[in-house]
């Protein structure tokens, strides 16, 4: 089981071999809680800051759910425990990472970091 970093899997989106050296694994993320289109999806986000509040900026990973997400409400701080994924966004040509969980306990609420921001 891989830590992972929000950061690690937004770098590794954009190169293939990295996107190789991810795929399956499994890797644990820690972040806020944001529901998605419907009730078996979320995001995980985490807010990136270089130097101050305005240039942060939110960093999301897809989380997919074989059952419904209902324990949990926008800004939730969640771990997450799924396969490392790479999906291609839309009808760009960019990928996105995902974590796929094996069931619905997986995602369980957690305490906030420390530093809230990356």
């Amino acid at each position: 089981m891989l830590d992972l970093e929000f950061n690690t899997l937004k770098q590794a989106a954009y190169l293939p071999t990295q996107r190789e050296r991810f795929q399956g694994q499994t890797g644990r993320l820690k972040g806020q809680f944001l529901g998605g289109p419907n009730n078996r999806t979320c995001s995980l986000v985490r807010i990136k800051m270089a130097c101050c509040a305005a240039d942060a900026i939110p960093l999301n990973v897809i989380v997919i759910s074989p059952d419904p997400l209902l324990d949990f409400k926008d800004q939730d701080w969640v771990e997450v425990e799924g396969q490392i994924q790479f999906r291609k966004h839309g009808t760009r040509d960019e990928y996105v990472p995902v974590l796929q969980l094996k069931s619905r306990d997986k995602i369980r609420a957690t305490d906030p970091p420390l530093n809230p921001y990356i």
